[in-house]
């Protein structure tokens, strides 16, 4: 399942050091001296989808392979791993009864699945089926919801859990038996498995009413706060209640928007995705007053509540997690027209 020519990370369980860049491995011998030079150093990533194109360092977002669905298991807070647990077997078990191939592994924290379906470029088909499984263990909060995503990262297999204290490693079907205790206790070290596959068919991603490309030009959008705002993603939020994709996509404009000029407004030599320490304190900072502006507005944005607002987007700014591209933005629907920024990102 491992494909070349792939992103690799390695990332500070610091919050407040310089994190690297994202690297570009064309092979299984780069792949291997990049795990070997940072296991137990750093935390270490990989990406989770293929690419058709890469820039020097990262795939390119909408040529992204959409050929499974990765499902990312977590307690949260106070709540013990077993529950993330349950949820991750209760999972496995629909899939096994779909016959639907899959591989599944434990994190160090949590626990992953990967379910094998039909090649697409459409990441709102593979949405549809995430929605088809979150279903399965009633939305459970404990699988998370912002795994769809063409930039997603998955931690390496029988690589050291740096805040865990423990390694990340493959499972097969008789581990399910055992206890939480006992998968932990497995991941002490290092696991001899290669990811086992259970199933034979491919997931079917659902049916999606195509979408097409706007005809309406729109020249300029009046912003509801301070900074300036996509004509799309004004359109979704100036709502009473946003979605929370849509939120995150805000805050993931501003977020890329506020690093940019963070890099020229301080004379940094870093780029923006690698901005670390204070400034990501500050551009928190921003983003939050920005978004308690445009709650203030009538009906708009009801349900703001300022400290679940901090933690998603502090969230999101600490992950680094920057602008979406037209490409996703119309394929998950959100075009409202074709504005300033359209052809360029149109004609990659």
């Amino acid at each position: 399942m491992v494909n070349y020519p792939r992103e690799m990370w390695a990332g500070s369980p610091m919050s407040s050091a310089v994190q690297l860049r994202r690297v570009v491995v064309n092979d299984l011998e780069e792949y291997r001296k990049f795990v070997t030079a940072y296991n137990g150093k750093m935390n270490v990533y990989t990406s989770v989808y293929d690419y058709e194109k890469f820039t020097e360092n990262r795939g390119i977002e909408h040529t992204v392979v959409m050929d499974r669905l990765f499902l990312d298991f977590d307690a949260h807070g106070d709540e013990p791993l077993w529950k993330a647990y349950e949820d991750f077997k209760t999972v496995q078990q629909w899939l096994s009864k779909q016959n639907y191939k899959h591989t599944m592994a434990f994190s160090g924290r949590g626990f992953y699945i990967f379910v094998m379906g039909k090649r697409t470029f459409d990441i709102r088909k593979v949405k549809a089926g995430f929605d088809i499984i979150h279903d399965v263990i009633g939305k459970s909060p404990r699988l998370d919801k912002l795994v769809i995503n063409p930039a997603r990262l998955r931690r390496v297999q029988n690589t050291y859990h740096m805040g865990a204290k423990r390694f990340s490693i493959n499972l097969e079907l008789n581990d399910l038996s055992k206890s939480i205790e006992e998968i932990v206790d497995m991941a002490k070290r290092p696991r001899k498995l290669s990811p086992q596959y259970y199933g034979d068919k491919l997931m079917v991603w659902p049916k999606i009413e195509k979408m097409r490309e706007s005809k309406i030009e729109i020249k300029s959008v009046e912003s509801p706060g301070v900074l300036p705002i996509l004509p799309c993603l004004k359109t979704a939020v100036m709502v009473q209640n946003p979605l929370h994709r849509s939120r995150h996509l805000l805050v993931q404009w501003y977020n890329e928007m506020l690093s940019e000029m963070t890099v020229i407004e301080k004379e940094l030599s870093c780029h923006p995705r690698e901005i670390s320490g204070d400034a990501l304190e500050d551009i928190t900072n921003i983003i939050c007053k920005e978004i308690e502006s445009i709650a203030a507005g009538d009906e708009v944005w009801m349900d703001y509540n300022e400290n679940t607002t901090r933690k998603a987007v502090g969230y999101v700014v600490k992950k680094r997690y920057m602008a979406p591209s037209c490409h996703t933005l119309i394929n998950e629907g959100y075009c409202v027209g074709k504005c300033w920024r359209y052809p360029s990102e149109s004609e990659e």
